[in-house]
């Protein structure tokens, strides 16, 4: 194993599966970058399937990062091949060039896998690619449901019939193939410009009356008048008509208050 060629691996960029078969026959190599390692031992080292290590080694090749060829038959039908590994190009300055260059020949995506830095670590142009990729609309997920943001946020803002609102809501995002970036934040857009036609409950008049008094909104703020009959001819129709409500709950006409 040489110690200055396992270090030159893991500091060219590669992606994922390509460098962990590269750092296997380099951990068989000598100093000279002769490596011998049968296909079971690089099966072993990278943990990767058969085709998958062959698919690994056709592209390290391809790129100039090794060279295979046949070896001798060693014992009873054992055949093993001999790696030469490019010391040189993993020296060279040239060397990411030449990769990119071999991945645009080829067409081969640069997120199809996760290339790996010097310090084992995802590169930062991978990172952005996943972000930038999350941040893409999609349909609505087959199991979506009511988070508890949602619920949160409903019972801030007072809307009920959470359920119906799921049902509406599910069917005509499938229905009309909607793609959103937040599905939570969607979803509740729908609940607040109520999609599903649902009639909210109204609050009643007394307890309307009561909530007034106790935010502080209404009069003093006194509720012990709250407990007292309250007409509902009270209302804003019949404060228009010359009727109004004193600080006692009790209804009189404009003229009566100054006399």
């Amino acid at each position: 194993m040489s110690i200055e060629l396992m270090s030159l691996v893991w500091k060219f960029p590669l992606h994922s599966k390509e460098k962990i078969t590269l750092l296997a026959i380099a951990d068989n190599a000598n100093d000279e970058g002769y490596a011998f390692p049968g296909y079971a031992h690089l099966i072993k080292k990278t943990g990767l399937a058969r085709a998958t290590l062959a698919k690994q080694l056709k592209i390290l090749r391809e790129m100039g990062l090794i060279k295979q060829t046949p070896h001798a038959e060693i014992g009873k039908g054992r055949k093993v091949n001999t790696y030469q590994i490019n010391i040189e190009l993993l020296k060279s300055s040239m060397g990411e060039l030449i990769v990119r260059k071999h991945r645009k020949v080829q067409g081969v995506n640069s997120s199809q896998e996760r290339p790996i830095s010097s310090k084992g670590e995802l590169e930062p142009s991978f990172n952005r690619q996943v972000k930038e990729k999350n941040k893409q609309k999609r349909k609505i997920p087959s199991n979506f449901t009511i988070s508890e943001r949602v619920r949160l946020w409903a019972k801030k803002k007072g809307h009920t019939n959470l359920e119906e609102h799921l049902e509406n809501f599910v069917l005509a995002s499938k229905a009309k193939g909607y793609k959103y970036e937040s599905w939570d934040d969607a979803f509740m857009n729908a609940i607040r410009n109520n999609w599903a036609k649902i009639q909210e409950p109204q609050e009643d008049y007394q307890s309307a009356i009561y909530r007034e008094y106790a935010t502080g909104n209404m009069g003093s703020g006194n509720l012990r008048d709250i407990s007292q009959p309250l007409s509902l001819a009270m209302d804003v129709e019949n404060t228009e008509s010359g009727y109004t409500i004193d600080d006692e709950g009790m209804g009189q006409a404009p003229w009566e208050l100054h006399s």
